[in-house]
């Protein structure tokens, strides 16, 4: 039965709702290349090739099993894959923002205080298409039924950890908190059931793909390795986020995270509080410690987490000023909490929703249209160009190809070449460190580039014929001679 005070909790958590919505649509053709990598995978499926990137080659360049396998079911009712990523995303920011503000608010009006400062917060819809709103989700709905002592917080860390891997860090201090508090492991039959669905998607991997991880995680710390993105903590370079989240306001920045110190710090009393420090700080030493790039989809949580601590903190200061009586004292905190609302969306939207990465949609439309159906496309940024040119796509990183990751990771660029001998490469111009080999093969003609592909700032290198593909494929050995 629905009670009086469980409707009047629904009216103040609607306005999140509609905000998502509108945010949704104002992001609608958001694309961020790596989550086309997803979709291509997805378009694949339902064109018959499999679950691949690449018809005919099966490849696991999925990071998250339990994303794409909510995309792939999600392709039976909505066949627009832009439309179904975007409706998804928001959902799962919808979900995320509500476990939130149960997390520590004492009040309904902290809670719909702490979802609504989530919804604001513009860097979540830059992260639309990923998996990113899905893992806050379960991170957050994770903490609330640990919280609440239920059991079922294993399957949550369950289908957590197979969206991420990265959610192993939340597991082990909930799990060993378990442990220590109780003495037992949770119920067999939860238990039971959480097991199976953290192996499911790793034994589907090795009979489907030939082998139990995707691809990617390996691919990620053999950038980190390279060093090709920064060196000496790279993941701590956050200046990018400045401009792009906080609308290059320090301030903005500073006061979030000043208020953040103090909403954790008054919460640090209860066990919840505690082991989500402990993930933020796990979290933190993996990224920073093995040097990942700084992909700004990666800071997620971190900043999930300081928005909640905020936001606790600021209930606290609120209660302390006013009394929650009402009418008077309560219209006036809720006027003084959507004018905060208001300020701080405004300072974090530069973000915008400016869709697709026109240039490289642009020129995946152009090979898509200039090229043979059959022609193999080598290049740097696979996710745009792959998603538009059709063809079949040789990722000189690794993401979806064998090989190249490793070769990433030694710092070697032109080791691919021994395994994969293209049609066509693309590159930058000026020319990106990871396309060091396209020097040689420019220089000695093997490849030219292509005279009616205008595109400031890209070349595109064709096979000029010259070498086989096995005389290709000795190059790397006389570049690293010479």
């Amino acid at each position: 039965m629905v009670t009086k005070k469980d409707s009047y909790s629904f009216l103040l958590f609607l306005p999140s709702f509609f905000l998502v919505a509108y945010f949704s649509y104002i992001w609608r053709d958001y694309q961020l290349d790596d989550a086309l990598i997803y979709l291509r995978y997805i378009k694949n499926f339902q064109e018959g090739h499999g679950l691949v990137y690449n018809p005919g080659d099966k490849f696991n360049g999925l990071t998250s099993p339990l994303f794409t396998y909510t995309i792939l079911a999600g392709s039976f009712l909505i066949k627009n894959l832009q439309i179904l990523t975007v409706t998804i995303s928001a959902i799962f920011l919808v979900a995320a923002s509500f476990f939130a503000g149960k997390l520590f608010s004492k009040t309904k009006y902290g809670e719909a205080f702490t979802a609504l400062m989530v919804v604001s917060f513009g860097y979540f819809y830059s992260t639309f298409g990923m998996e990113t709103p899905l893992f806050l989700m379960l991170i957050a709905l994770s903490l609330y039924l640990y919280k609440i002592q239920s059991d079922y917080f294993i399957i949550s860390l369950a289908l957590l950890i197979i969206t991420r891997n990265e959610g192993v860090f939340l597991a082990a201090p909930m799990v060993i908190d378990y442990l220590i508090r109780y003495k037992k492991i949770p119920g067999l039959k939860i238990t039971v059931i959480g097991l199976v669905i953290f192996l499911a998607p790793f034994i589907f991997n090795f009979f489907y793909y030939g082998d139990f991880l995707p691809a990617t995680a390996n691919a990620k710390i053999g950038q980190g390795k390279s060093g090709y993105w920064g060196k000496d903590w790279i993941f701590f370079d956050v200046k990018y986020l400045y401009s792009s989240v906080f609308s290059g306001k320090k301030y903005v920045a500073a006061s979030l995270l000043t208020i953040s110190i103090y909403g954790a710090f008054v919460v640090l009393k209860e066990k919840i509080a505690i082991i989500s420090i402990a993930f933020i700080g796990l979290l933190l030493a993996f990224y920073g410690g093995l040097n990942i790039p700084n992909y700004h989809w990666y800071y997620a949580p971190f900043f999930f987490f300081g928005l909640i601590f905020s936001c606790y903190g600021l209930e606290r200061i609120f209660s302390k000023l006013w009394k929650y009586d009402w009418p008077s004292d309560q219209t006036f905190l809720s006027l003084v909490l959507v004018v905060l609302v208001c300020f701080f969306y405004a300072q974090t939207t530069s973000m915008k929703g400016q869709g697709r990465h026109e240039d490289y949609a642009s020129i995946g439309s152009w090979l898509k249209e200039n090229t043979n159906i059959n022609s193999s496309v080598a290049m740097v940024e696979i996710g745009t160009v792959g998603w538009y040119a059709d063809r079949y796509i040789i990722d000189i990183l690794g993401l979806t190809n064998k090989y190249n990751a490793d070769y990433i990771a030694d710092s070697d660029v032109v080791s691919w070449l021994s395994k994969y001998q293209p049609d066509y490469i693309l590159r930058h111009e000026p020319r990106w460190v990871h396309e060091g080999a396209t020097e040689y093969l420019e220089r000695e003609g093997i490849y030219t580039s292509v005279s009616s592909f205008n595109f400031p700032g890209y070349v595109l290198l064709e096979n000029s014929g010259k070498y086989t593909d096995a005389q290709i494929s000795e190059i790397p050995s006389v570049i690293k001679k010479n």
